[in-house]
């Protein structure tokens, strides 16, 4: 199982070289999802739309 920091270098990798869109398939540890999506977040910088 790949860590967040490393997971995150990967999608970076996409985004740099000009992905918009990037598809990842995260299993969290818990049966709630958002905590583990909004790390993954946390790790690249993004922020919300809004």
């Amino acid at each position: 199982m790949a860590t967040r920091p490393v997971i995150a270098a990967a999608v970076q990798e996409h985004r740099d070289a000009g992905a918009d869109h990037v598809c990842v398939q995260v299993q969290p540890q818990r049966d709630d999802i958002v905590p583990a999506l909004r790390a993954l977040a946390a790790e690249l910088k993004l922020r919300p739309r809004g």
